[in-house]
């Protein structure tokens, strides 16, 4: 009995089945890189603004609930200020115990918000580099004027908080000795990077001093 080999059709529909599956198991490992690069820009923005919300909360509640000009240096309760610099949308401004006599205060710290994103699209776009870093900048500075010099131009006087730089908009309240706090992040996923992902936590301060 001759051998008998496959006819076109038969190796045309088995070509067709091999591609189907192929073509799902292409779709199948798209789907997890997906999930899985998901997954990892939730975690970082939620630790962005976990992190970032305890450090402020921890220096931000030794701030003063009442002013004192007799004091050197004078004394100024937490006040929130809007847009105090090009690209910063807002600060708050605020100063801290040196030691436990209530009369020695630090030099004032400034929480400020750097926002270079003008439309909100997390890309660096012409225009938008306004501290020529080379980098879209969108973070919250700890700024503070360490030697006296009337400037924070000198090392370790303009620092990024927790080292984030995914924060998408920031807001400071204030009412009696309660400091409301709101920080948002986002993220681009994926090696296409075409799509966001969002965590926003709020907190409240108690003044303590």
């Amino acid at each position: 009995m001759p051998a008998r080999g496959f006819t076109m059709l038969e190796l045309m529909v088995s070509m067709g089945i091999m591609s189907v599956v192929a073509l799902l198991g292409i779709v199948a490992v798209r789907a997890s890189a997906s999930t899985v690069a998901t997954t990892e820009s939730l975690s970082h923005v939620h630790s962005c603004v976990r992190d970032t919300m305890r450090v402020i909360q921890d220096e931000l509640q030794m701030s003063a609930k009442r002013s004192n000009p007799s004091l050197t240096p004078p004394l100024q309760t937490a006040q929130i200020n809007a847009n105090p610099a090009v690209g910063a949308p807002v600060e708050i401004v605020f100063q801290t115990p040196v030691d436990l006599s209530g009369q020695r205060w630090s030099r004032t710290v400034r929480y400020r918000f750097i926002y270079e994103d003008a439309n909100n699209n997390n890309r660096l776009d012409p225009n938008e580099d306004t501290d020529r870093n080379g980098v879209l900048t969108r973070c919250i500075l700890r700024m503070q004027d360490r030697n006296g010099d009337g400037d924070t131009a000198d090392p370790g006087e303009a620092v990024p908080i927790g080292g984030s730089n995914d924060f998408r908009n920031v807001e400071f309240a204030r009412n009696g000795d309660v400091i409301t706090i709101t920080l948002t992040a986002n993220r681009l996923v994926g090696t296409r990077r075409t799509w966001p992902v969002t965590a926003t936590e709020t907190a409240r301060v108690y003044l303590l001093n």
